[in-house]
């Protein structure tokens, strides 16, 4: 059977897309990532948290304060009455001894900030998928368009076999309709599938900011292995973003408690002051001396900081509870969901093989007479139909591991062993953190393309044609 027309169209959409720009995903997401409002307001959120820590941190350092005053003497020395007097005070203080508070504060904002990098990691593993997810869209619409127009090519063919037995005696026009018919269906799903492509690309160029991008193939993740055993998911769950931000809430709300016992206990300070006189002819005096004190309000008396700094820390645990569980479920959920997926996509390349084998015999026969075209044209159409549905097999099963990688925020990890190109870096968390590192090995990166790395698709342009 002539492919002639196939072969154009297949050349078609592997040509025409490079002449535009054949972007690999990895570039993409990189592009995508940079314009990202949300990830740009997180990175404000986390140096806004840094200066709130440098802020905290001042209260370790020594004070100035720095008063400018006038007074009047009263009294019964006509010497001194009325007498106007110009004097400035300065004390400088520095805190010597505070149970602990401020760097309890210090921590509870470096877990603060932790949370907010989780937030930034998510939201760049968001984008990541939504970016992978165009890929997938377009990819897919490619692929059911070789499809389609090799169907598109058989009916033509058969088309043109149906005249020459009409012709011949052997059968009637009605075949030949029945083909046109089935011809002008194909063009139709053509001019769909290729319109679902167009949109995929536009959404693309929007979020890339770039014109006329042309995708490449999406890499598979090799996500199984990261969730084959109770150990690996377990790992896996305790470096998630979800799970990160909560167990620094966790860690938060711990030094909470600290800081609001330290509140309820005098302080110890040492201070130094100075009255220099402007006027009035009195001497320069000052002071030097230790100062121990608290400052309490009704609530700090009665304990209740501590009471409810103790209650947010329990619930705070019990939120991390459940988002460990959580995340636990959809994990084993999403690998059974994979497993599932994996074999219908085998069994269904299976069927596809074991259609075009049936086409292959059926046309032989047809052209010896053995076979009616109402059998051959139902071998077409159950080749088509099983093409699709591997596509669509396909489709989801790399969606579903892409979902289940940003579920635990592993498709940057793991898109990271098929490139050594990373995306902007996350900021790290603080030398003093006791998480320090967990992020920085979860950095988001895309990989290269690699040219002989099997297509997302079950099949390839070619495939469709042999």
């Amino acid at each position: 059977m002539s492919r002639t027309a196939h072969l154009a169209f297949a050349f078609s959409l592997a040509v025409i897309p490079c002449l535009s720009r054949a972007m690999p995903l990895e570039d993409a997401v990189r592009l995508a990532a940079l314009r990202d409002p949300m990830i740009a307001a997180l990175r404000q959120d986390v140096a806004q948290q840094e200066t709130n820590i440098e802020i905290i941190k001042d209260g370790e350092r020594p004070r100035i304060s720095v008063n400018v005053g006038r007074a009047t003497a009263l009294g019964h020395d006509e010497t001194l009455a009325l007498q106007q007097n110009i004097g400035s005070e300065v004390v400088v203080s520095q805190m010597l001894f505070d149970w602990g508070k401020v760097s309890s504060q210090i921590e509870g904002a470096s877990y603060d900030r932790v949370q907010i990098v989780s937030d930034l990691k998510k939201q760049i593993e968001a984008v990541i998928f939504n970016i992978s997810g165009l890929y997938l869209d377009a990819e897919s619409a490619k692929a059911r368009l070789a499809a389609t127009d090799e169907y598109r090519t058989n009916a033509i063919k058969l088309g043109e076999m149906t005249k020459d037995r009409a012709q011949g005696g052997l059968g009637d026009l009605s075949e030949t309709s029945r083909a046109e018919l089935e011809r002008s269906r194909a063009e139709e799903r053509l001019q769909t599938f290729e319109s679902d492509r167009e949109v995929a690309l536009s959404q693309l160029n929007l979020l890339v900011g770039e014109p006329d991008v042309a995708t490449q193939a999406v890499p598979n993740l090799d996500y199984a292995p990261r969730v084959d055993s109770t150990a690996a998911i377990d790992a896996s769950i305790k470096d998630a973003p979800d799970y990160l931000k909560a167990s620094a809430a966790v860690e938060s709300a711990r030094t909470g408690i600290d800081v609001a016992k330290a509140s309820t206990k005098p302080t110890l300070r040492a201070e130094a002051a100075g009255h220099p006189g402007f006027s009035g002819g009195g001497p320069t005096s000052g002071s030097v001396g230790l100062v121990l004190g608290v400052d309490l309000g009704v609530s700090d008396l009665f304990g209740r900081q501590a009471q409810a700094a103790e209650q947010k820390y329990e619930g705070s645990q019990k939120r991390l509870e459940g988002v460990a569980r959580d995340l636990k479920n959809q994990t084993q959920s999403y690998a059974r969901q994979l497993r599932t997926l994996a074999a219908s996509e085998a069994l269904l390349k299976q069927q596809v093989d074991q259609a075009r084998r049936v086409v292959s015999t059926y046309e032989e026969q047809f052209t010896a007479g053995l076979r009616s075209m109402t059998d051959l044209f139902t071998s077409i159409q159950e080749l088509y139909s099983t093409q699709l549905n591997w596509i669509a097999a396909a489709d989801q099963l790399r969606r579903t591991e892409y979902k289940a990688a940003q579920t635990l925020g592993l498709q940057g990890t793991l898109l990271q062993e098929k490139t050594n190109v990373p995306l902007p870096d996350l900021p790290t968390f603080l030398p003093d953190s006791p998480t320090a590192g967990q992020l920085q090995a979860q950095q988001p990166t895309a990989p290269f393309d690699d040219p002989g790395h099997y297509s997302m698709l079950p099949f390839k342009g070619r495939e469709v044609m042999r």
